[in-house]
């Protein structure tokens, strides 16, 4: 480099050496250009082959998302992958690929991850004091001190040049992190169970079950969700919320002539509002069920084959689970009703 004086442009400082001491059309010159290209496919191999392991091993400590412990079809850690994939691309998008501007993210990534392996290593020793461990202690604290160092004087050098990226990303990661694990900790604690908590004896117990299948449009669908509920129980009501009075009356007159002797509940809800009002009916006086009774509600839906259908139909059905599943005394029951295609 010091010889021939390579600049940074659309041919890379390496080819540009090549091509000086080599010669441009030489074997020896694409056998530089192959090399180097194997050299990041190796480097870039690292990083996804040992960074989802890495993230698994913390989604185990309760520090990250569990599905990162969850391996694909092919045996890899699949969603880390996805992960770093998903930030590469965006790194490379906001940076427009300009290793000028990704070099200080780098440096001050690794040489931190140097810092704080060497830390670890020199607190293990001084933990553990195994044979030997003094010279070893001193070898990873000389390393965790130099790394360290190094940090300070990157962050410092290229502060304005991305590095001050860095300072604002990990202590928000980490602060991500540490709610990730008290949000798996409290779920942990609500959720144990001791030996002494047996299934209630539910022998003497003469409770009711009220079943409600709420209805939008009468169609195969809707049948094989009722078919059901009246296996479950004989306090079956048939729940429709009218947002439409024209198609509202349509319906009811379907159901009169259908006459499966079910009775038919209608709300008007001029705001379109579909979650509250159902919610707001099992809680007033006006239905059967008392406020310790359990409600089951069974909501047909229908199952597309295809990813893309999904957009072409509403989805009703799931807002309205998702919001039945946050009270303690309702019951969510799906079934599906699978459309060939």
């Amino acid at each position: 480099a010091n010889i021939y004086h390579p600049v940074p442009g659309e041919i890379t400082v390496i080819a540009q050496i090549a091509t000086q001491v080599f010669g441009s059309g030489s074997i020896m010159f694409y056998s530089v250009q192959v090399i180097t290209a194997l050299l990041l496919i190796m480097a870039a191999n690292t990083a996804y082959a040992d960074f989802p392991f890495l993230l698994s091993i913390i989604s185990k400590d309760g520090f990250a998302p569990r599905q990162f412990t969850k391996r694909g079809k092919r045996l890899s850690f699949s969603n880390g992958i996805i992960l770093l994939c998903t930030g590469a691309i965006v790194l490379i998008i906001i940076f427009q690929a300009d290793t000028h501007f990704l070099l200080p993210l780098y440096a001050v990534g690794v040489f931190l991850s140097f810092t704080l392996s060497q830390s670890g290593m020199f607190m293990r020793w001084l933990k553990l004091k195994t044979p030997g461990w003094r010279h070893k202690a001193f070898i990873n604290g000389l390393g965790a001190t130099v790394t360290f160092m190094t940090v300070i004087i990157l962050i410092i050098e290229k502060f304005e040049h991305g590095a001050w990226i860095v300072c604002i990303i990990i202590p928000i990661l980490v602060f991500v992190m540490t709610r990730i694990k008290r949000h798996y900790s409290k779920v942990a604690e609500q959720l144990k169970l001791t030996v002494a908590e047996k299934p209630k004896d539910i022998s003497f117990i003469k409770q009711k079950q009220y079943v409600i299948v709420p209805i939008d449009t009468l169609n195969r669908s809707f049948l094989k969700a009722l078919n059901y509920a009246r296996t479950i129980s004989d306090n079956v009501i048939v729940f429709h919320i009218a947002v439409d009075e024209e198609s509202s009356k349509k319906l009811q007159a379907k159901w009169e002539e259908y006459d499966v002797g079910i009775p038919m509940v209608v709300k008007k809800s001029p705001y379109r509002d579909v979650l509250h009002v159902l919610c707001n009916y099992i809680d007033s006086e006006e239905y059967a069920a008392g406020p310790n009774d359990t409600v089951t509600v069974v909501l047909p839906q229908f199952v597309i084959t295809k990813w893309w259908h999904a957009v072409l139909h509403n989805q009703t059905s799931v807002f309205i689970r998702s919001m039945l599943m946050r009270r303690r005394n309702i019951a969510v029951i799906t079934v599906p009703y699978i459309i060939e295609e």
